[in-house]
């Protein structure tokens, strides 16, 4: 791993050893991933319903198979 100085969420801090990097990221990844989503579920409920598509529940075919591969 490239050890590539990284800045802190500030700004004002420099990571340069491995493990201060390794924490930065995670702590980037943490806020990136983790973020609360609040639904209306008023919304939700106007989407129109679509069908199912009961053909999807089929298993693929050899056939379709070796027409994906080609």
């Amino acid at each position: 791993m490239a050890k590539v100085p990284l800045n802190s969420t500030s700004g004002e801090a420099l990571f340069k050893s491995r493990e201060e990097i390794l924490e930065r990221w995670a702590e980037h990844f943490n806020t990136l991933l983790n973020v609360d989503h609040f639904v209306n579920l008023d919304h939700v409920r106007c989407l129109p319903q679509q069908p199912f598509a009961l053909e999807l529940d089929e298993p693929v075919s050899p056939d379709e198979v070796a027409l994906a591969i080609k």
